[in-house]
């Protein structure tokens, strides 16, 4: 291969770009390495020479030299020039295409420039190929075409031809023979592609386990790490958060991690429903296929059950993922079917279906929650009891999902650096993922109690206050340390002490929020602009009766008049036809969520509100002498069969999630929020909470005498007595005959 000379006006242009002729003799030897023709380099030099920001721009125009330039620069002095990025989508990937204004493009960007009606299926879809009869047709045509398909010798479906037998005949993708060979680390005999290295070759699993990647972000260490920062970091897929794009179909933010088809970013829900539906193979439901099986397309639901719930094979009798069928609707197991895929996880050699690198869900979730409490190859013993909370065993999939997330991010950063404490997790930016691990380290004994939940408000206050000026910055302040957390504090605690003490401090911000755009201070507020604020507002504004309060006794502002809130008598009643068409429905519709089947029951029968449900324990929950009842009040309550069994299936959902609340929340050993309760209750019965509950009470108001209602449901007399006497049914008689019955 003949070597060509240099030129060095081009080494003279190239550091005079770079603005540091400390590099010429590196250009200089980059240059002799590409061996660029001397035309090419007069062309390069003329572009150089006219456009002084060429290693800078990051444009992808110019000579074809001017990117090999570029990318052999960046290798070598990295920072010092911006690669060429492609013009439609500005990743800095191959540039093998042109574009429309006379830039490089990349293939997917090239591709979606070139959306032409199919000839065949009439969608607009980039062009994969052309016809001879059809014209232009997609690329999913082609792989569709029925002239490409034919029924394999091996295992008779009917695929795109891979190979061919010696005899001629077809072979589909998967039965197509594979070089077998022996792979150098871990000695077993593979049929996958592997990369060869010196003395033989690695499989894909060894190659990824011997190079791996550490990400700059949360320190996991990941076989391909290929993602960079706005600092030139490397990220992982799950740390790069790149800035978000609309979604083609819904319009929705979304981020660009998910698929692009067509041209355009799709959500994930999106993505799904643009998936083909077909009928499934499992349930026989029409639905997005999520797998190909022996037994057909299955979705997403049925996938997940048939990879995590085997069972016994109707011909060899092993416990295994049923993805075939056999005679008669039996169902078989992968290998009686013939499919070749191993279902034997890599690990521990049970038989299960592989989750992550050959291996069963439990050893990947040992893996990687081991990965996030050990350092330097040691369980950290303060984070031992995680690993019985997780309960690997028993709900692997859970553990999976956590050590993926942002707690578990923030977990390793604490751990690297500042430690764990309850002062590190309030200086997280990510006040949800730090919420989550705050109550999960407290719940296991990780990290001690809070001397009062009131701790953090202050925290969340300071988050809020960006929205109001300084002089009000201070009076919030005052007003929440001195007033409001004092009094909080020296009550007894109750789940809604931290709800309404925030609640006060936004009614304050509101106010003042209100005087800024009026162009007002809080001195100069008077009674008809309050009542003004008042009355745009929603009846609940009248509790901000309490800062007014303070702010008087400061003297920070006049003595203002604040109405009281008036309480009316109950107004708004569900019907009784759908009061219990709805009861039947949370009995019997099984497509219902569970939690929201046994609050509804519980709501249209006995009035308990959200409030009542979420602050339930599973000890309330009693079967005694072969009936299950609901303590309440002081005398248990009688729960029907069909009520039974439904709340026995809560209480042991409860159980599993060692929370000790009937109703768990999200977070560890924390109960459900009544008011997402609430909402859900309403999205998916159609039924309001206060209607529900008032229609509920005034039935069993007629039906049972207020000591019975009062000492069921743990009302207070006089509020049973006023819901007797709003139904109008006086109960003198039933006195008169408990005094007769009674032997004294």
């Amino acid at each position: 291969m003949l070597s060509w000379p240099t030129d060095p006006r081009l080494v003279e242009a190239i550091c005079r770009l770079l603005d540091n002729p400390d590099v010429r003799d590196s250009v200089a030897e980059i240059l002799g390495g590409l061996n660029l023709y001397p035309k090419v380099q007069a062309k390069l030099l003329s572009y150089l020479d006219s456009h002084p920001d060429a290693l800078v721009s990051g444009r992808s125009d110019g000579p074809a030299s001017r990117l090999r330039l570029l990318k052999a620069l960046a290798e070598t002095h990295p920072g010092l020039v911006v690669p060429a990025k492609c013009s439609g989508c500005g990743r800095q990937v191959v540039l093998n295409r042109w574009g429309a204004n006379g830039d490089r493009v990349c293939g997917t960007c090239y591709l979606a420039n070139r959306l032409v009606p199919c000839g065949r299926c009439g969608r607009i879809r980039p062009v994969g190929g052309r016809h001879s009869t059809d014209g232009l047709v997609c690329t999913a045509c082609i792989r569709h075409d029925p002239a490409r398909r034919q029924e394999c010798s091996l295992c008779g479906r009917v695929n795109p031809v891979a190979a061919r037998t010696p005899g001629g005949e077809p072979l589909c993708q998967t039965c197509r023979p594979r070089e077998s060979f022996v792979c150098l680390s871990c000695g077993r005999t593979h049929t996958v592609k592997s990369l060869n290295v010196a003395g033989g070759a690695l499989c894909w699993a060894c190659y990824k386990r011997h190079h791996k990647q550490a990400c700059s972000d949360c320190g996991r260490e990941h076989a391909q790490v290929p993602r960079r920062g706005p600092r030139g970091e490397r990220l992982c897929d799950r740390c790069w958060d790149p800035r978000p794009v609309s979604c083609r179909d819904c319009g929705k933010g979304t981020s660009p991690k998910v698929r692009r088809v067509n041209g355009g970013h799709l959500c994930y829900a999106c993505y799904v429903l643009s998936r083909p539906q077909r009928p499934c193979g499992a349930c026989g439901r029409t639905s997005p296929v999520w797998a190909e099986l022996p037994l057909g397309p299955v979705c997403s639901a049925c996938y997940q059950q048939i990879r995590t719930k085997p069972h016994p094979c109707f011909q060899c009798g092993e416990s295994r993922p049923l993805v075939g069928i056999a005679s008669g609707d039996r169902r078989i197991c992968g290998a009686c079917a013939g499919q070749r895929r191993p279902w034997t996880c890599h690990a521990c050699g049970v038989l299960a279906a592989p989750y992550s690198r050959g291996r069963c869900p439990r050893c990947t979730a040992q893996e990687e929650l081991m990965s996030v409490i050990s350092r330097d190859g040691d369980v950290v013993e303060s984070l031992r009891p995680l690993l019985d909370y997780f309960d690997i065993e028993n709900r692997p999939m859970t553990a999976i999902g956590w050590t993926r997330s942002r707690s578990a991010a923030i977990l390793r950063e604490l751990l690297n650096g500042k430690g764990l404490s309850h002062e590190a997790l309030d200086a997280e930016n990510n006040t949800a993922a730090a919420n989550f691990l705050r109550a999960l380290l407290m719940f296991t004994g990780v990290l001690p109690g809070r001397a009062s939940e009131l701790d953090d408000t202050l925290e969340w206050l300071t988050q809020r206050l960006g929205a109001v000026q300084p002089q009000h910055q201070t009076i919030v302040r005052r007003y929440a340390m001195w007033h409001v957390l004092r009094r909080a504090k020296g009550r007894p605690h109750r789940p809604a002490t931290r709800h309404h003490a925030r609640e006060r401090l936004l009614l304050a911000l509101r106010l003042l929020s209100w005087l800024e755009a009026e162009g007002h201070g809080l001195q100069e507020l008077s009674q008809s602009g309050f009542d003004r604020w008042l009355a745009n507002g929603p009846p609940a504004r009248v509790e901000i009766r309490d800062f007014i309060s303070w702010a008087h006794r400061q003297g920070l502002v006049d003595e203002l008049r604040v109405p009281l809130r008036r309480h009316s008598q109950p107004s708004e009643f569900l019907p009784t036809d759908r009061r219990w068409e709805t009861l039947h429905r949370c009995i019997v519709d099984s497509s219902l969520p569970l939690n929201i089947r046994v609050a509804g029951a519980l709501l249209l029968l006995f009035a308990l509100g959200p409030t009542a449900l979420t602050t339930m324990s599973v000890e309330q929950v009693v079967e005694h002498e072969g009936r299950v009842e609901l303590i309440v009040g002081r005398t248990p309550i009688h729960l029907p069969d069909s009520l039974a069994d439904l709340v026995l299936q809560q209480r042991k959902v409860a159980e599993e999630s060692m929370s000790g609340w009937l109703f768990p929340g999200q977070h560890p050993g924390r109960h459900l929020n009544p008011g997402s309760l609430a909402a859900r209750t309403k999205q998916c019965l159609g039924i309001g909470v206060r209607p529900s509950r008032n229609a509920a009470l005034a039935h069993l108001a007629k039906e049972l005498p207020v000591p019975v209602l009062a000492d069921y449901l743990g009302l207070a007399h006089t509020t049973a007595s006023q819901w007797a006497a709003l139904v109008e049914r006086q109960w003198t008689e039933y006195v008169v005959l408990r005094r007769a019955q009674d032997p004294a």
